[in-house]
């Protein structure tokens, strides 16, 4: 970030008329994700917890690129250039690898070597992704697992913001159950201000969120 005159500013890179939307919107995703895992990180108040779910997010969303760029058929540097870092469970290494990654089965055995990495219900997602055309069932198996982790943690705690964070992210989830254009789901970041909605049918079916506040 840069500050001038007091005002923040994003430490965005420049775009021309040749790059697309899913350019820019990789690029506010590296950018949320550096800038939300730092303020988690420093300052006298800490958000340890938080900071777990928001690294498992970032694996998540490497998951997505990683499969959305093989759909696009993206060469291996591009995909690399792709990874967002920071991630809990799928490390710098793995994630080279898996950008080098030739299929959609190559890609998940490399992500299964992942300490940490959670594959269970991918082998039936990826079958559905391939009948369907669109990267949605990996999407919402992603969501589920979230929606999971953070029902553990707000079983955990029960008087910080996870009760509050879980209630937002349940009622998102409920989306899924509606046909277009109500649905799909979109992940939502925590205390996140903006989301961006893609069709089903994008190879990126996801969102792009801005960072309101983390305290």
């Amino acid at each position: 970030d840069l500050t001038v005159t007091g005002v923040q500013t994003c430490a965005l890179p420049i775009f021309d008329g040749n790059d697309d939307l899913m350019a820019f919107e990789d690029a506010l995703d590296r950018h949320y994700y550096s800038s939300a895992t730092k303020k988690l990180r420093e300052g006298t108040t800490r958000h340890p917890m938080l900071l777990r779910y928001l690294r498992t997010e970032i694996d998540h969303r490497n998951v997505i690129n990683l499969f959305r760029a093989l759909k696009q058929e993206m060469p291996a540097e591009k995909r690399s250039e792709l990874m967002i870092t920071g991630g809990r469970a799928i490390t710098s290494t793995f994630l080279r690898q898996a950008a080098e990654a030739e299929n959609e089965e190559a890609l998940l055995e490399i992500l299964r070597r992942a300490p940490g990495f959670d594959d269970s219900g991918f082998d039936e997602a990826l079958i559905e992704s391939k009948e369907r055309g669109t990267l949605d069932p990996i999407v919402n198996l992603l969501n589920s697992q979230r929606l999971d982790l953070l029902n553990r943690m707000n079983s955990l705690n029960p008087l910080s913001a996870f009760p509050l964070i879980y209630y937002i992210e349940s009622k998102v989830s409920t989306m899924f159950d509606f046909p277009q254009p109500l649905g799909p789901t979109i992940p939502v970041k925590p205390f996140s201000i903006k989301n961006v909605v893609f069709s089903t049918n994008d190879l990126k079916p996801v969102s792009s969120s801005f960072l309101n506040s983390i305290c």
